[in-house]
């Protein structure tokens, strides 16, 4: 079997991992630091930095591995990095949120990321239903991810309820400079992540499907891990699920869109049924939860979220 990466030790793959958890850690805690102060001082609304900066930036090794495995030939590789990654960012990612960080939903920007992310996680079905997303679908999806950036602003600079009017103590060079270098540890934290994470599955013989769902997901999926963490951790709620959400329909739309763009996805059956149709059921049970606990996110939401995880793992993925 040929691997995106090839097979090395144990240790040095185990070294890779710490590496890239280190980074991973500091670049996040960068990232969003210089976000928020960022958004402070230009009055941009929170929900709107997580749903571009911070989640384009945090899908960024999701686009550089699904375009790589994609030119490869290792269409299995691309498409479950990018559907593991959403079915792991909704789960595991707002589900440690919630149990350890209990946050209440701004109810109208959710409605808003949710109705769009369930809309194209349906589309993306549509387009995969022959097995195959073509070039002009992925083109299509990436012009629906700048119809969203532009309809999202519109309406959230018309809100002032998610504006924080202090000042922060920095400047905006040095704001600027954070985002930067928290994105360039993140990419590196990432590269190191997941060399590391894909040698091990490798050495173990672990077929294409398991490593893209789980061991590559894993990895892509540290960045939103620790930027969504770290902003619950410091109060800013609606940068964590807005970074899970934007990250997610950026994955779809922005990763997908543009490696199609390059060749036609062929979607091996065991992959569009059932982890694409997952992807989507996880989705709807976020919404579902978030709606019926009239929009606040408890201890015990974030443990649902986190078995369906593992109920999914143990039935369909092992």
């Amino acid at each position: 079997m040929n691997y995106l990466i090839a097979p090395e030790s144990i240790f040095g793959s185990i070294l890779f991992l710490i590496l890239g958890f280190g980074f991973l850690i500091k670049g996040g805690d960068a990232l969003i630091d210089g976000s928020v102060n960022i958004a402070k001082r230009f009055k941009i609304p929170m929900a709107f930095i997580g749903l571009t900066i911070v989640a384009c930036g945090t899908s960024a090794p999701e686009l550089f591995t699904t375009t790589y495995a994609g030119m490869a030939g290792k269409y299995d590789l691309a498409m479950t990095n990018v559907l593991g990654s959403n079915i792991f960012n909704v789960c595991i990612i707002l589900g440690i949120a919630g149990l350890f960080f209990p946050f209440t939903v701004n109810r109208i920007n959710f409605i808003w990321d949710w109705s769009w992310l369930t809309s194209i996680t349906t589309l993306l079905i549509l387009f995969s239903w022959d097995l195959e997303i073509k070039t002009y679908e992925a083109f299509l999806l990436f012009l629906i991810y700048v119809i969203f950036v532009l309809s999202t602003w519109k309406k959230l600079k018309r809100s002032t309820d998610d504006l924080d009017d202090s000042l922060p103590d920095s400047t905006a060079l040095k704001d600027s400079i954070f985002i930067i270098l928290g994105l360039i540890a993140l990419l590196v934290g990432t590269r190191l992540a997941i060399k590391g994470g894909v040698q091990i599955g490798a050495l173990l013989g672990l077929p294409d499907r398991f490593i893209g769902l789980v061991i590559l997901a894993f990895g892509t999926s540290l960045p939103e891990m620790v930027t969504s963490l770290t902003a619950a951790y410091k109060g800013h709620a609606e940068i964590a699920i807005a970074n899970v959400m934007g990250a997610n329909i950026a994955n779809i739309l922005i990763v997908l869109g543009f490696s199609g763009t390059l060749n036609n996805f062929q979607i091996s059956s065991k992959v569009f049924y059932p982890d694409i149709f997952i992807s989507l059921m996880v989705t709807l049970i976020l919404g579902g939860l978030i709606y019926f606990g009239k929009f606040k996110f408890p201890r015990w939401q974030g443990l649902m979220l986190i078995l369906t995880y593992i109920s999914y793992f143990y039935f369909f993925v092992i």
